[in-house]
């Protein structure tokens, strides 16, 4: 509140100043003020006139500084003490609207030092009350900031913390009491899209960091963490075998989201204590934790130090502040020419004047008691984290540790892809997913411009039995009001991320997410009714850069046909044999049916030829050949030392039964030949985290915790290699997969036609799930597929021989040798990664056990699945997404 003698100008911020925001021009010769001395007031164009009174005058006239826009803002300050209370302060000089402190604690002696804002007359007070009345004096100018306390515990009444930050337009965090609330409000920011400022200052030392809360960056989170809570009682004992009822009380877990976790961990095949986690840390992710009553789902942090150990005075406790206040005022309002782009985090070690963060690696093996434990110094330094440097990266922080699965932006990446796809709506007609019988009168093949061929399908025709959608959900004719056809960006209108577009069924239904996936095909994701987030799969809506439907040579004899586009024969097919599978198997199948486009270009160069485009509600796009298992070769050259190929090459002849002189062929070729392959996933090799990369969080965060946690990992299953053991699981799934089909009487689609012989069993054709699960792929591409009732053979082609026959091909000359490594059984597999070749016998090793994998799942064998690895075969398929997320498929 302004002094009694101050003459203040109740209508500065209403007249004179409203929207008033100083550019930084520098005066020419001959402009108004300019003069020929180098000083600031001739080389500057000069403010407008004082307003006597106006007590952010000297804000105001800092070139960018929208004082404005400052002074609408609601902030919410969590904590009221040595930082919370410094932060309220200087907000109130900085003139925002509103200061909401939330706090659950009492003013005490000790406070006095460095929470600036009370006095000893406060002492047993309420700090909210205390900040509140003192914040209030510090408030300046005509409009002087409201301030609000709010006395609570944010832990039981964590719904009304969530209404607070849904009013207001940033939320600083400077709360301690441990990583589960941090990373809460972290996830809450990220799902309300709001800025979050996060302070902690001990002895010499504070940070500060600053997020902002958009989709595709970095978010404050420390999910990892959270999850390790439930893994070990306070004296370090292992929890994972408890049942519920001693979990919960071991962990002091209540309410009722604890009670929902509860429920769901019920039954699960790895243990309560492990679905508990996965429940958990589900409900904390962003787009959920908001609709959490209470946090008391979550563990209390344990160790942590007190205040009074480490020690707190003013100067880190008011420097904190002011540089969290700084960060986001920066953001707000920064110079323009600098891009606004604030440091995300700040360390400052008062005697050194600099980061002090890089000493925190080397305190870590003490920390965590590795002496007199029997590791070697190698095991030693695979669980220790690697120093942390200061950087303008928030990957390098703790709070960033983002459990990936959890945030959206890189799971889009990661699981999606990143590489646009652009669109114009075209003629047409748009129908749901229908039931179809094989057709009693398929119509007469039409008559083709010479050299142009048609693709056939190895089914029956198939009729519209009912056009009544076969499926529930939603279907292809809610979403679009016409079909859309993939074109080049000149070409196209985008797809907005907000509004309605032309071809969409309403707003609602406007895609937020547009890629390209491959070469005929799309990825657009919307929000469901009731927000849930999902993808939609076009097959067949245009070739992209060249503009739509083109004929090209694809025959063994150059014949032409027309691609980028589905047929009429296929998709039905494919819309039919997605359902098939799913319920004759029990599969996930990636793509559920939602209906068709049928299109009608003007100028088609074919119109004699009916082009259609599936549409599918889809899981993902990352493929296990072309980016996992391509992917996985090229981590192990980072995950193993040089000695390793050596090691690598010993199991590998031991599990061939090769003598020393024999060649160890590589395996594409050893399979092709009918040589034995050795299961090389009982050979040890000594794996390590693979070394951070600059700006590339989703590395990072996957690389900081398989340090935490992959040694123990290991050890704790005995698992020799996690490589191995990933290259095995890949194997197996995709065997289990073909015998699930094939015990159905299914084909994933083998036949011969006039354009040549087409495989559609292999690898490429399992999706990789974008959550961690039982399985780790789904299936999908069935536009090629059959069962006994619909099998028939091309009128222009080869026979194949019996279904039988079919089935052996696509498990031996198919599906086997794409998995061993070749690229000759399938045109749906661009090809293997290459290493050095020093690494060669890594390679083989991995494409064998593969292989072995394949053998074991087609045999029937049980999964070799180990539930205790998931979190850690996890990490290591986030990093072999990593290192191919740019590969379209």
């Amino acid at each position: 509140m302004a002094s009694d003698g101050a003459a203040v100008r109740g209508d500065v911020s209403q007249r004179e100043r409203a929207g008033f925001l100083r550019e930084d021009v520098t005066l020419k010769e001959g402009d108004e003020g300019w003069a020929p001395k180098a000083s600031m007031a001739t080389r500057k164009k000069a403010p407008p006139q004082e307003v006597p009174g106006d007590a952010f005058d000297r804000q105001r006239v800092i070139p960018d500084f929208d004082q404005a826009l400052v002074q609408r803002q609601v902030c919410l300050v969590l904590g009221a003490g040595g930082i919370g209370q410094n932060v309220g302060l200087v907000l109130g000089r900085l003139g925002v609207r509103e200061v909401i402190f939330v706090d659950y604690d009492v003013y005490d002696a000790s406070n006095l030092n460095r929470q600036c804002l009370g006095s000893v007359a406060d002492v047993g007070r309420r700090k909210v009350d205390v900040a509140a009345e003192g914040a209030a004096r510090h408030s300046v100018g005509a409009a002087t900031t409201t301030v609000t306390p709010v006395h609570m515990d944010v832990v039981a009444e964590w719904a009304a913390v969530v209404e607070l930050a849904r009013r207001s337009d940033v939320i600083f965090n400077g709360i301690d009491i441990g990583g589960s609330f941090d990373t809460a409000v972290g996830c809450l920011a990220k799902e309300l899209g709001k800025p979050l400022v996060v302070g902690q200052s001990y002895g010499w030392t504070y940070t500060a960091e600053y997020y902002d809360g958009q989709p595709g960056t970095v978010g404050a989170f420390d999910a990892a963490a959270v999850g390790a809570l439930f893994d070990a009682d306070p004296a370090g004992k292992s929890t994972h075998a408890l049942p519920r009822e001693d979990a919960m009380a071991l962990w002091g877990v209540d309410g009722p989201v604890a009670a929902r976790c509860a429920d769901a961990a019920v039954g699960d095949a790895r243990g309560f204590v492990a679905g508990y986690r996965e429940a958990a840390l589900a409900a904390l992710a962003p787009g959920q934790v908001g609709a959490c009553e209470d946090l008391r789902f979550l563990p209390p942090p344990r160790g942590k130090v007190p205040t009074r150990f480490v020690g707190s005075w003013v100067v880190p406790c008011m420097g904190c502040a002011v540089q969290m206040v700084g960060q986001w005022t920066n953001a707000l309002t920064g110079p323009v020419e600098r891009g606004r782009t604030p440091p995300t985090f700040s360390d400052m070690d008062i005697p050194e004047g600099s980061s002090q963060a890089e000493g925190v690696g080397r305190g870590v093996a003490k920390e965590i008691g590795v002496w007199g434990s029997g590791m070697s110094a190698e095991e030693v330094a695979g669980l220790v984290l690697p120093p942390k440097q200061m950087s303008s990266d928030a990957s390098t922080h703790r709070y960033t540790d983002a459990l990936l699965t959890r945030e959206a932006a890189l799971r889009t990446e990661l699981f999606f892809g990143s590489a646009p796809a652009y669109f114009i709506p075209v003629l047409g007609a748009v129908a749901a997913a229908p039931a179809v019988i094989p057709d009693p009168a398929p119509p007469a093949r039409q008559t083709l411009p010479e050299g142009v061929v048609v693709p056939e399908t190895p089914a029956v025709p198939l009729a519209v039995a009912d056009p009544t959608p076969a499926a529930s959900g939603t279907t292809a004719p809610a979403l679009f009001v016409t079909p859309v056809l993939k074109t080049n960006p000149a070409a196209s209108k985008e797809l907005p991320t907000a509004g309605g577009w032309a071809p969409c069924a309403g707003a609602a239904h406007t895609p937020t997410v547009v890629l390209t996936s491959g070469k005929r095909s799309a990825l657009l994701q919307y929000k469901a009714p009731g927000g849930r987030e999902c993808w939609v799969r076009l097959k067949g809506c245009g070739n992209g850069e060249d503009g739509g439907f083109t004929l090209e040579p694809l025959g063994d004899n150059g014949e032409m046909t027309p691609r980028g586009c589905g047929f009429r024969d296929s998709v039905l097919l494919e819309l039919e044999m997605c359902r098939r599978v799913a319920e004759k198997t029990g599969l996930e199948v990636a793509n559920t049916p939602m209906g068709y486009f049928e299109y009608a270009l003007p100028g088609d160069a074919t119109p004699g030829i009916g082009k259609y485009c599936g549409v599918f509600e889809t899981v993902g796009d990352k493929r296990a050949g072309d980016h996992l298992i391509a992917g996985m070769v090229e981590l192990a050259a980072l995950m193993l030392p040089a000695s390793e190929p050596a090691a690598a090459e010993q199991g590998l002849r031991a599990a061939r039964g090769l003598g020393a002189d024999d060649d160890c062929l590589p395996t594409d070729i050893a399979a092709a030949c009918e040589m034995p392959v050795g299961d090389c996933s009982r050979t040890a090799l000594h794996e390590i985290p693979p070394p951070p990369r600059p700006d590339d969080p989703c590395w990072n965060n996957a690389v900081e915790r398989l340090h935490r946690r992959l040694l123990r990992a290991k050890r704790g299953t005995a698992t020799p290699s996690i490589l191995l053991h990933l290259a095995r699981r890949i194997g197996w799934e995709c065997g289990y997969a073909l015998k699930a089909l094939q015990d159905a009487r299914i084909s994933w689609g083998t036949f011969k036609d006039a354009l040549g012989t087409h495989c559609n069993a292999h690898v490429n054709n399992f999706v990789v799930r974008p959550s961690p699960g039982e399985h780790l792929f789904a299936v999908l591409d069935f536009d090629m597929a059959f069962d006994e009732e619909l099998h028939r053979t091309p009128s222009a082609g080869g026979d194949l021989g019996s279904l039988d026959d079919i089935f052996k091909f696509e498990r031996a000359a198919g599906m086997r040798q794409v998995l061993a490594g070749s690229d000759f059984a399938s045109t749906g597999v661009a090809g293997k990664a290459e290493l050095d070749p020093a690494y060669a016998p890594v390679q083989t090793a991995i494409y064998d056990t593969i292989v072995a994998g394949f053998d074991g799942g087609v045999a029937g064998a049980p999964s070799p699945r180990v539930a205790a690895l998931d979190d850690v075969l996890w990490d290591v398929i986030i990093l072999c997404l990593t290192l191919t997320k740019h590969k379209v498929a």
